[in-house]
């Protein structure tokens, strides 16, 4: 090396790893291999494995409203039908109207409101039960 301060830096050829093995003319190419054809492995073939598909379904994905998702039943891409069911909110709230005395009537409001009420959610062509939604 020149400690000269005038002097130009030296080639990057100097400068690098000696213990670099140049092949093909460049000193970064990689040596070539065989065509893929001329894999062998042990027992002759190929090896085989089991591929299985994981599908991770996110919890609370299934809300008031019909989603769309894939059936883990069918494996179809659907939108869910929903049905409405009377849930434990809308219980909770009949025995609140009733101890607070709207006993005549008023107290069956909560199973007329359908955001007190659960909502179950179906495959449309498989027609099996995927998820339930309950406010409370």
């Amino acid at each position: 090396m020149n400690n000269d301060p005038q002097a130009p830096p030296p080639p990057y050829m100097e400068v690098e790893n000696k213990n670099v093995p140049i092949v093909g003319g460049h000193p970064y190419s990689l040596p070539q291999q065989g065509p893929v054809s001329d894999i062998r492995y042990a027992a002759g073939n190929p090896p085989m494995g089991t591929y299985y598909t994981v599908q991770a379904v996110p919890i609370g994905i299934f809300n008031r409203n019909p989603v769309q998702c894939t059936c883990p039943h069918c494996g179809s891409i659907i939108v869910t039908r929903i049905e409405k069911t009377s849930g434990l909110l809308a219980w909770l709230i009949c025995a609140l109207l009733v101890i607070f005395g709207c006993w005549l009537g008023c107290c069956l409001i909560p199973f007329c409101v359908s955001d007190f009420q659960n909502i179950k959610h179906y495959c449309p062509n498989c027609k099996n039960f995927l998820a339930e939604y309950r406010p409370l």
